[in-house]
């Protein structure tokens, strides 16, 4: 029947625990994130610079629960958007950088 199709609110609102690994769903967890509402709130910076979230995690999810994303870190020192350049830190640009490095290694 159509009506028992999980309408896209239901899916948003799902508890992650329910669509991830336990590896997974438990780094997501210690940073407060419990749904893929919140996932797709966070991704992909935000996300990328949480503790327990590490390149292959960040594929990982964005494999699983983000199909046809693939954030693609920004590279060189040079940022023409400067609004986007203000929301760089230094942690945010190693975090892109090591999800450089990790692209490279595993040829994506």
């Amino acid at each position: 029947m159509i009506s028992d199709l999980p309408t896209r609110e239901t899916t948003e609102n799902r508890n992650l625990r329910e669509l991830l690994p336990p590896t997974l769903w438990k780094a997501l967890a210690r940073n407060g994130i419990q749904t893929l509402m919140d996932v797709i709130r966070e991704y992909p910076e935000r996300l990328l610079m949480m503790p327990y979230i590490g390149p292959s995690k960040f594929r990982q999810i964005e494999k699983l629960l983000l199909p046809g994303n693939f954030y693609e870190p920004i590279t060189g020192d040079v940022v023409h958007d400067l609004q986007h350049a203000a929301r760089l830190g230094t942690f945010l640009r190693r975090a892109q950088g090591t999800l450089r490095r990790f692209d490279l290694k595993t040829n994506k």
